[in-house]
């Protein structure tokens, strides 16, 4: 800034960066699981069981050691796939937890019987919930493999 003046002086880049890439093209990012969606929950939920208290991404990593996925973008997905579940059951057991607690937290000498019954009910939400329709996935490497 030019004190004497009171002007600011901001130089002007006349320049443009135009270019195009020429190398590969990238693999996708995510692609089509190698496993049911189903089956990979029940592997979680049987390694879970077996170490109640192992963390969250140390069970991801049992689970990704257990069905041996060698392609970065499937490792991804079951990651993610593994990570959200695990975030879902402890939200959904969070929410089972703050209704127990909103319903008999107040009452003494509750029966027991009456809050099995209760979170019988609640649990049985999701057990009675329509599973998924099973599709057959359409596997992008494979159908544009000649991007690659």
């Amino acid at each position: 800034m030019d004190v004497s003046t009171n002007t600011l002086h901001i130089p002007i880049i006349r320049t443009t960066d135009t270019h195009t890439w020429t190398g590969p093209t990238p693999r996708p990012w995510l692609a089509a699981p190698p496993v049911i969606t189903r089956d990979l929950a029940t592997l979680t939920a049987q390694l879970a069981e077996a170490r109640p208290t192992l963390p969250v991404d140390a069970l991801t990593d049992r689970v990704m050691q257990s069905i041996h996925v060698d392609d970065p973008s499937r490792r991804r997905v079951v990651r993610l796939m593994t990570e959200f579940g695990a975030e879902l059951l402890c939200v959904t057991s969070e929410h089972l937890l703050e209704e127990v607690a909103a319903r008999f937290g107040h009452l003494e000498n509750v029966p027991l019987s009456a809050m099995i019954i209760f979170i019988t009910d609640e649990l049985a939400v999701w057990a009675r919930r329509p599973g998924l329709i099973r599709q057959a996935v359409v596997d992008v490497d494979d159908e544009l493999e000649w991007l690659h």
